[in-house]
């Protein structure tokens, strides 16, 4: 790769960096953009380590939503039985939309009673943890924690055997 020199004394080549001031091999390498599978995140080594952590976590992660039981309760966003309150500023949009679909106030309507049907929707979900053992739960939270753990230890630089 070539590039004319400041004040026009001619092509410079860009390719040959020369040498690099380095302790390693492994740094050279990266200095020079050469880089190995196994280096998790920019870090020589890991992979191995990397890959039983988010075994770990994705482990623990399904065995602890496993235990999770979540149930719908009875509507009650901002207060008893309001669901038909909760409706009405999507179907005034609506009718809006249908009389002019370029009404700004239909699409906010429609759009803010569509948000507050959602919302109602995941306030009123109650979430429930299923009774188990505490050893499964110590190897669920184990699972999980240590596996992050090793997915944190496998982004810092590892010593090559």
């Amino acid at each position: 790769m070539a590039a004319e020199a400041p004040g026009g004394a001619g092509p410079v080549d860009l390719t040959d960096r020369g040498p690099l001031p380095s302790a390693s091999p492994a740094s050279e390498c990266y200095a020079r953009g050469m880089h190995d599978l196994r280096d998790v995140g920019g870090t020589p080594g890991g992979l191995p380590v990397f890959l039983l952590g988010l075994g770990m976590v994705g482990g623990g992660s399904y065995l602890l939503l496993n235990q999770v039981m979540v149930h719908s309760g009875y509507w009650s966003f901002w207060g008893d039985n309001t669901f038909g309150l909760t409706l009405l500023p999507l179907l005034f949009g609506i009718g809006f939309l249908f009389y002019s679909a370029r009404s700004i106030v239909g699409w906010a309507l429609t759009g803010l009673g569509a948000v507050f049907i959602f919302v109602g929707i995941i306030a009123n979900l109650e979430i429930h943890f299923r009774p188990t053992t505490l050893w499964n739960t110590l190897v669920i939270l184990t699972l999980l924690v240590g596996g992050l753990g090793l997915v944190l230890r496998s982004l810092r630089p590892m010593r090559r055997r």
